[in-house]
């Protein structure tokens, strides 16, 4: 049976609340750091896509077989049963770095609260782990609160204002050929409600990255998968405010995280996989329709149909045009068999690249909920300068120029 433990009893409020899904047992675990971001990526599982101005939940089928290669690619488990002996740790990892802009993208997308649709995907996870050996641990606090706590200024860009308030004007050098300075607000801030692109550590989500890495660091060796839409691929489209270049980045100066942490990037976006295989093919509808009843078998074979064509596409003209046919035989599309199929098909969950930290952590501060400058002097604020100067050597920001295939398989 599904438990719910609530570390925090002290506090009602929705961002400092710690929960366990699971039973807490003194075994030992493999453990496991899933940082995720909302919009475009996690909320999408949860409230579906946007059609026509209104939300749109996946089917079932569509989601029960991405959960599975979540298993099998994320969990490392390809078995029919579901994971054992496993400690999932889920956090934050979204623009939404306080409530109130939590708030306004809620409204603005359509969505619920940032830490309703993590514990919304906490139990999508409880589905693929057998929570009788296995927990997960949901830490929903804002990207605020883990620097400055629930007590300080509600809105981010006002603790970030503090922070320059406390750090000497000599020691804010200035942007190459800009008047603004290199401040925590110019750094990490945003201007309005939208933040600002490019060479800005804040939109590029340095600082939270930085942050759960640092809060990890210990003698032991730990895992963080980073899950955001925004993340390069090998195959598909580039987004144009692409994480691409933080990436490179840490791969190009890992001594900025932690020696003791790994980070997995993963790209995930189940809508641009789903509407490119299943709103592109009206032209199928009614060949499918004419030899298949069951709609849930329909919208599969639709599905694999576009993901033939493209594999084709990808190969080249001299592959064969294979169809479902060719990889189902005569079994019927079902939720036995459809996540195997897709499996080798989708595109929603690709994996970019892993990142192991070399930065020594002795004497090192971590982030401490408080606003402490100490982290913001020795980590935040030093490797946020070096990221600014890092894009200006890359075509002044424009970070489509830079070359994911540089990150190799590290």
């Amino acid at each position: 049976m599904t438990q719910f433990i609530t570390e925090n009893k002290a506090t009602s409020k929705i961002n400092d609340t710690m929960m366990y899904i699971g039973r807490k047992r003194n075994r030992e675990k493999k453990e496991l750091h899933i940082a995720c971001d909302m919009d475009g990526c996690v909320a999408s599982l949860i409230h579906g896509i946007t059609q026509c101005s209104e939300r749109q939940p996946l089917p079932k089928w569509y989601h029960n077989a991405l959960m599975h290669v979540f298993k099998c690619t994320i969990l490392d488990d390809s078995s029919n049963d579901s994971c054992h002996d496993v400690r999932i740790v889920l956090k934050l990892f979204t623009l939404r770095k306080d409530l109130n802009t939590d708030k306004q993208l809620a409204k603005k997308n359509q969505t619920d609260l940032s830490p309703n649709m993590l514990l919304e995907f906490a139990k999508n996870l409880s589905t693929i782990t057998d929570l009788r050996s296995s927990e997960i641990l949901i830490d929903n606090r804002y990207h605020k609160n883990q620097l400055f706590g629930s007590m300080h200024q509600s809105d981010y860009n006002q603790c970030l204002q503090s922070i320059d308030a406390s750090i000497p004007q000599q020691a804010q050098s200035r942007f190459k050929h800009q008047s603004q300075p290199l401040t925590a607000i110019g750094l990490f801030g945003s201007i309005g409600s939208h933040f600002t692109p490019r060479n800005n550590c804040g939109y590029n989500k340095l600082d939270l990255l930085l942050t759960t890495a640092w809060g990890m660091a210990s003698r032991k060796a730990q895992e963080l998968v980073i899950l955001d839409d925004r993340l390069p691929c090998k195959t598909g489209r580039v987004a144009k405010d692409s994480l691409e270049s933080m990436v490179i980045f840490i791969a190009q100066y890992p001594d900025s995280i932690p020696n003791n942490v790994t980070i997995k990037f993963y790209r995930l976006e189940p809508r641009q996989d789903f509407m490119t295989t299943l709103d592109n093919s009206s032209n199928l509808t009614g060949e499918l329709n004419s030899t298949v009843v069951d709609e849930n078998e329909r919208n599969a074979r639709l599905w694999l149909t576009n993901a033939c064509t493209r594999e084709q596409e990808l190969k080249g003209s001299d592959s064969t045009n294979r169809k479902p046919e060719d990889f189902l035989d005569s079994e019927k599309v079902n939720g036995d068999d459809l996540p195997f199929w897709f499996a080798h098909y989708q595109q929603a969950l690709q994996h970019v690249t892993n990142i192991k930290g070399t930065g020594e952590i002795s004497g090192m501060p971590k982030p401490d909920g408080q606003g402490s400058l100490a982290f913001w002097q020795s980590q935040l604020m030093p490797v946020a300068k070096r990221y600014h100067y890092f894009i200006q050597e890359n075509d002044d920001g424009y970070t489509s120029d830079l070359d994911i295939a540089r990150l190799g398989n590290m």
